[in-house]
């Protein structure tokens, strides 16, 4: 069994990503200290312009969940409290 922390080192999620053709981004993950800082990083390297939705996740404790947003920086907008409307055509 293999176990992924950032989902972007998974191929098959990478692959429908990039199939998608967008280069701006929505994500948020189960825990935001784990599930969605790392993917959000490396699409951020990648090229990609992300947005994450800071309330759609935790994480197990108060500090983890600041620590997680605050290690985005200015490289990620983070967005809390959203409501979004998605195209999804």
């Amino acid at each position: 069994m293999l176990f992924i922390v950032n989902a972007m080192d998974d191929e098959n999620f990478a692959s429908a990503v990039k199939a998608t053709g967008r280069k701006r981004l929505i994500i948020a993950g189960v825990t935001n200290d784990v599930c969605t800082v790392y993917p959000a990083l490396s699409l951020v390297r990648d090229g990609y312009e992300v947005q994450v939705v800071a309330d759609g996740g935790g994480s197990p404790s108060v500090m983890a969940d600041d620590i997680a947003l605050r290690s985005y920086g200015d490289l990620v907008v983070v967005r809390e409290k959203s409501v979004l409307a998605i195209d999804l055509s």
